[in-house]
């Protein structure tokens, strides 16, 4: 069974694309993050490791659009996904990393461990996204967030 984070969370599986700062962000809203070159997927392709996470109902962040454009075209079964854009700075990721794991704290609590399922989350010039595979869309302005 994996470990969890404190307040019953998923783990964070973070790619290489995730920088350190990222991780600080996530781990301040209580989340368990892990190094995928640092554990059991080391050696895949996040096309390979994707079905384990969903297993463990753990969650990825990773900042590979090539492999999220995937993910929705081809529907994948996935735990969720946190996307942080490779292109940001430290500080940046520090900063939106924490604000898109509460949103995922938030909702698991309310809705349940599994309640994260086939969503992806990220920031963009506008505000805060949610996509479900299913086309659900919740978007969230930065007014609406003040």
């Amino acid at each position: 069974m994996p470990k969890k984070g404190k307040k019953g969370l998923p783990q964070i599986y973070c790619d290489v694309h995730i920088k350190p700062g990222a991780i600080e962000g996530f781990r301040k809203q209580k989340f368990k993050c892990v190094r995928i070159q640092e554990s059991k997927y080391r050696d895949l392709d996040e096309h390979d490791f994707f079905p384990g996470l969903y297993a463990e109902n753990a969650l990825l962040a990773t900042g590979d659009l090539k492999y999220i454009e995937s993910a929705i075209e081809n529907n994948y079964r996935h735990a969720g996904i946190i996307v942080i854009p490779p292109d940001w700075d430290d500080e940046e990721a520090a900063a939106y990393a924490e604000l898109l794991a509460k949103f995922v704290a938030v909702y698991i609590e309310d809705k349940g461990k599994h309640a994260w399922r086939r969503r992806f989350i990220y920031v963009h010039h506008g505000g805060v996204t949610i996509d479900h595979n299913t086309e659900e869309e919740q978007t969230y302005s930065w007014e609406s967030l003040e």
